[in-house]
């Protein structure tokens, strides 16, 4: 699978789980629903670590890549726990999750030029810029 279509399917599974998540809010508690939508989540991919075992695969484990991923998950649970209650006390689907998303983005784009020493250029400081600009428009009242 070429890495377009994967992005693109990635896009469409993820947002239709946004969706999932706006319908879903608002008449039972943030930590209820963010526990129910994270135990979702792990049911695939735990469905196909079974089934690489049922197949002798070998499954690689190292410390620092489980206790990263491990830490990452928990920090989407707390994200999910506050996304859930801002979406129950009436935030808006269509600005709530482009504004994460591009948020969430920038995060990355500075972790990775910091952390990683990924390469910084002109186009990836104007995309954020525009990404910021469209979170302004989103917001604007």
């Amino acid at each position: 699978m070429s890495s377009f279509i994967a992005i693109l399917l990635i896009a469409l599974l993820w947002g239709t789980a946004d969706l999932l998540r706006k319908t879903s809010s608002g008449e039972v508690s943030s930590q209820l629903l963010a526990f129910v939508f994270n135990l979702g989540a792990a049911i695939s991919p735990l469905v196909l670590l079974c089934w690489s075992v049922l197949k002798n695969r070998p499954v690689k484990g190292a410390s620092l890549p489980v206790v990263s991923s491990l830490a990452g998950g928990l920090l989407v649970g707390v994200g999910g726990v506050l996304l859930f209650d801002l979406l129950s006390k009436g935030g808006s689907a269509s600005t709530v999750f482009p504004s994460i998303r591009v948020l969430s983005l920038i995060t990355v784009a500075a972790g990775g030029v910091l952390l990683f020493s990924e390469p910084i250029n002109l186009r990836l400081v104007f995309g954020l810029i525009l990404s910021l600009v469209g979170i302004y428009l989103l917001l604007l009242k």
